[in-house]
């Protein structure tokens, strides 16, 4: 029987003069030694759709191709494989419509733009992104046009189609999310100030809102912080407690603090499905 080869997609390929190295997640690396570093590399570019037993042998031969096997570098199956290792993009219906994302002048910010593809693979079929003044001097939104995902800075700024951006937001959005959420941005939104077009939207919305707030301890435990948490907890946001992350003001001190949205070990699609979820059965009781 034939088979179809694919280089596993959790392995990560670094070449140093004639060595190649297979980074492997938990697990130590592997080291190919000697070897035509050049052809190996291309091989492994090829490999990342599958490949059939033919193909590899005449790119790598049989003895490399045995011993990546032997690894799990290189993945084997009686079908491609590719469909059996990544899901198929579509091929499920995602739980959200229309995200609207916005992003705060929290340092945090700058953690978010890799999100914004995988958000688009598992979790929404179409994205927004809105930039308050603060977020703009950390991102620069022309980085969301490379995703294809549009970037809104201008409260009155029209564009085809729409003419009160803060409105068609509000209305199209199926879940509003602000990661992160600085304590200037939770203190407008606990006072409904509408002073940008984060916050009209989010005024304006009748979609769940969830909130990832991101500051340092201090500011986290500040009485009048707290009392706008509590304030948009009571409104019905959804406030997610912060993670600990290193404090940037400090670069030295090693003590952790508060200030990475809370999301650890749970990948966000996942967890902003579950908050809409949540928010369904809400709706019906």
């Amino acid at each position: 029987m034939d088979f179809f080869y694919m280089r596993n997609p959790s392995i990560a390929m670094v070449a140093r003069g004639k060595s190649y190295f297979f980074l492997r997640p938990g697990d130590v690396p592997i080291t190919i030694v000697s070897t035509d570093v050049e052809k190996l590399s291309k091989f492994m570019q090829t490999a990342a759709r599958p490949l059939s037993e033919i193909q590899v042998n005449e790119l790598i031969g049989e003895d490399i191709k045995m011993m990546l096997c032997e690894h799990k570098i290189l993945l084997h199956a009686p079908q491609p494989v590719l469909q059996m290792l990544l899901p198929a993009v579509g091929a499920n219906a995602k739980p959200c419509k229309h995200l609207v994302l916005g992003l705060t002048g929290a340092v945090s910010s700058l953690q978010v733009v890799p999100f914004v593809l995988d958000l688009l693979d598992s979790f929404a079929e179409k994205v927004d992104v809105i930039l308050t003044d603060g977020a703009l001097h950390l991102i620069n939104p022309e980085a969301f046009s490379f995703f294809g995902v549009q970037a809104w800075t201008d409260t009155f700024a029209a564009r085809t189609g729409i003419n009160v951006p803060h409105i068609q937001l509000a209305e199209a959005a199926t879940m509003v999310a602000v990661i992160p959420a600085s304590a200037h941005t939770l203190q407008k939104l606990s006072q409904a100030v509408c002073s940008d077009l984060l916050s009209l939207v989010i005024a304006a919305t009748q979609a769940p809102v969830v909130l990832f707030p991101a500051m340092n301890c201090a500011m986290w435990n500040n009485p009048a912080v707290n009392r706008n948490i509590r304030q948009l907890r009571e409104d019905g946001f959804y406030v997610v407690d912060p993670s600990l992350g290193r404090e940037v003001a400090h670069v030295s001190d090693q003590e952790l603090s508060y200030g990475v949205p809370g999301v650890a070990g749970i990948g966000l699609g996942k967890f902003l499905a579950d908050i809409l979820a949540i928010h369904c059965r809400v709706l019906k009781q």
